[in-house]
């Protein structure tokens, strides 16, 4: 037994209205009256009427569907920028194809491939750490618009969205000096990474303009909450250099160096002051409250995409985007050691 397809012309007849009119709806275009559309709306739920978008991009060249590849769901500050992409991209009517590579390269080339075949109008990626140009020519070479966020690739013409790591660090930098820190150790990320760079020259131009003598220390690591947790946890048990601040990689690694320095048995802000980067949302709530580089991570999701956007459009729309950047100052760092926010 087969089943009819339903098709255009069976959900024009059931709203009383053109095919054309049904193609506009479908298709989301602002030019159809709001009550016309309600009803092709209930016409198509009442017919079961599926739009065969993947035929229409064809005929189009266009799908109105976008890539997002990104390292991990699972750090929250990734989190908020998949918001703020599919935000916008919701806005200009594109979908959202989102995945992960997990740092593979080898993941995020097949992903890639993926993301060709399901001919994608642009895709915005994080770079794994040591993706190597070729990966983002194949997209140009294809013809299809592409920008990074948050991490730049060493060689190769393509837009960056980010923010401005240097001079964030050098704010979180300044100010535990500021407020006494002789001994600050830079706690995570991957050496050689654009982030992991900027953030440490940032955190020494801090030093370098320092009045006073300050020793830095710098212990990359994967930018997980469990390296954080375990560097600092092998810092403060070996005693070859105890800091008296630190200066987190990211949000994610900064909650496990607090429970690792509160397992030790000392005091996050009294004992050992800690500052994190990023800015994540849950960054307020930690106990103390955790002291933070605000990047705006939504506000990246959503001008990556705008700038996808632009690029789709115009190719040579190339313009990087670096974003400015503030301290949440709270009491991780010693300020208001009481609990409250500042």
């Amino acid at each position: 037994m087969t089943t009819k397809r339903v098709t255009l012309a069976d959900v024009a007849e059931a709203a009383g209205v053109s095919k054309a009119t049904v193609s506009l709806v479908v298709r989301e275009s602002p030019l159809v009256a709001d009550d016309t559309r309600a009803r092709v709306l209930q016409a198509i739920d009442t017919t079961g009427y599926v739009y065969n978008r993947a035929a229409a991009g064809l005929r189009s060249q266009r799908t109105r569907s976008v890539g997002l590849i990104i390292s991990s769901i699972s750090n929250p500050f990734f989190a908020e920028v998949v918001n703020g992409v599919e935000a916008r991209m919701s806005e200009s009517g594109h979908t959202v194809l989102f995945t992960q590579h997990s740092e593979s390269l080898a993941t995020q080339r097949k992903l890639i491939e993926v993301m060709l075949e399901t001919r994608v109008d642009g895709i915005l990626l994080v770079p794994a750490h040591g993706t190597p140009a070729h990966h983002v020519d194949r997209l140009r070479g294809a013809g299809t618009p592409v920008a990074v966020l948050t991490r730049r690739i060493a060689s190769g013409r393509v837009p960056y969205i980010g923010s401005d790591n240097r001079s964030g660090a050098r704010k979180a930098g300044t100010h535990l000096i500021e407020h006494g820190a002789r001994r600050i150790a830079f706690i995570g990320g991957v050496e050689q990474s654009s982030p992991y760079v900027e953030r440490e020259e940032g955190l020494m131009a801090a030093v370098g303009t320092s009045r006073v003598a300050v020793d830095v220390r710098s212990f990359p690591s994967p930018p997980t909450r469990d390296a954080g947790y375990d560097t600092t946890r092998r810092l403060l048990k070996e005693r070859t250099f105890l800091p008296d601040a630190i200066l987190a990689y990211n949000d994610n690694l900064a909650l496990g160096v607090m429970a690792a320095i509160q397992d030790h048995g000392l005091a996050v802000g009294r004992d050992i002051r800690v500052v994190g980067f990023d800015g994540i949302a849950t960054a307020r709530y930690t106990i103390p409250s955790l002291t933070t580089v605000n990047t705006k991570a939504s506000l990246i999701g959503s001008l990556a995409a705008e700038t996808l956007l632009k690029l789709m459009a115009d190719p040579e729309a190339d313009e990087d985007l670096v974003l400015p950047n503030a301290l949440a100052v709270r009491a991780s760092c010693g300020c208001d050691y009481d609990g409250g926010d500042k």
